[in-house]
């Protein structure tokens, strides 16, 4: 590697071997690219493409692959982190980082399906070991790939006792949400038990008779303001409004409302849900029953697109990406100064070899400036 050219050698005893070997000082460290990086006069930035090598921009740069190693020192993340992968190579090491199955529940978790316990899926039959629980997401955490069917309920046995849990969704684990993140990329706390239906009582609609239809555009908490608004054949109707709630606690504007109503002239309650005439009920109780059965279904089938208006769900794919594409623009040293700065480097390696005092290296042809570098060790 060009990098060690001119580095010092040191005597290195290899293993159990009673003689020394020549080799190549490796604790060696040339601050001097440390000192030019933030100069605006020696840098200039670079957008890599998916794939490009070090090696490969060395060469388009600066006509050799030799100055490869000067992006690692030019750039912190690159060289903590490594050289940003391809896409390609991205995704197949995230998806052997994380290549197991997650369950997504509104069950509470606190006391069951702890980590090690064996689950079986009692629709599909499916049985699988849980390796960890995310509780402030509702996850479960399978090992390997399984599965399970979403809406299916999943059962345990722990403490001597069967514990179920109903799983609204499966997905791959590095498919599943890592956190939410507000419009200004921040991280945020969401209702793990979302989303959920919200009832509210004593509200007003109009309902139109012709078409028995709700105007669900304006929910009325007073009949005197409903029937300020009321046209036509409306008729203004005192009804429980059941509502979808999601993580953020936010009212989901684009799910279906369910209505019940105390039909006095039947003597029975009767049901609406996305604006349908359902079924009546003797029961009150029986007709919310039947609107959360609804809303149940309507959840386990949009599960997925389910998301809370203002917040932005980041999967744990989403953020390895999103971290490795962050380092696709890096800082190269500017091609006309190339060789001075690389001089300078070997000559601080040189010299520093005979004289280990701080030296001055000084160069004016093309504007490098004069700095004091060391080698540390």
């Amino acid at each position: 590697m060009s990098y060690f050219t001119n580095f010092p050698q040191i005597d290195y005893f290899f293993g159990d071997k009673v003689k020394p070997t020549r080799f190549t000082d490796l604790h060696v460290y040339i601050d001097l690219i440390d000192q030019i990086k933030d100069d605006v006069s020696v840098y200039t930035y670079y957008n890599l493409q998916d794939g490009d090598r070090p090696d490969q921009i060395s060469q388009k740069l600066y006509g050799t692959t030799d100055y490869h190693w000067t992006l690692y020192l030019l750039n912190d993340d690159v060289r903590l982190h490594g050289w940003p992968l391809s896409y390609n190579d991205m995704k197949e090491k995230i998806e052997e980082d994380y290549p197991n199955t997650v369950l997504l529940t509104r069950n509470n978790l606190d006391n069951k399906f702890k980590v090690g316990t064996k689950v079986r899926g009692l629709t599909s039959g499916v049985e699988g070991t849980i390796l960890k629980r995310r509780l402030d997401f509702g996850q479960i955490v399978i090992q390997g790939t399984k599965s399970f069917t979403a809406g299916e309920i999943i059962s345990a046995t722990e403490n001597d006792s069967v514990v179920t849990a109903t799983i609204d969704a499966v997905v791959t684990e590095y498919n599943s949400i890592h956190h939410y993140e507000d419009d200004s990329a921040r991280y945020v706390d969401v209702d793990p038990t979302a989303p959920f239906v919200q009832e509210s009582e004593g509200k007003f609609l109009l309902f139109d008779s012709g078409t028995s239809t709700y105007d669900l555009t304006t929910i009325y908490s007073t009949s005197s303001a409903a029937n300020t608004d009321k046209t036509g054949i409306e008729v203004v109707r005192e009804v429980d409004v059941f509502r979808l709630i999601d993580k953020n606690n936010d009212v989901i504007s684009t799910a279906p409302l369910g209505v019940t109503f105390n039909n006095s002239v039947t003597e029975e309650f009767d049901t609406y849900f996305d604006n349908s005439v359902g079924t009546s009920y003797s029961d009150s109780a029986d007709a919310t029953t039947s609107i959360k059965n609804l809303f149940d279904n309507y959840i386990v089938t949009n599960y997925n697109d389910i998301e809370p208006a203002l917040l932005t769900p980041v999967t744990y794919f989403d953020r390895v990406r999103k971290e490795n594409e962050s380092k696709f623009q890096i800082k190269v040293i500017k091609p006309d100064i190339i060789e001075d700065v690389i001089n300078s480097f070997n000559n601080v390696v040189l010299e520093t070899e005979e004289n280990p005092d701080p030296i001055v290296i000084t160069n004016g042809q093309k504007g490098l400036g004069t700095f004091k570098t060391t080698l540390r060790t």
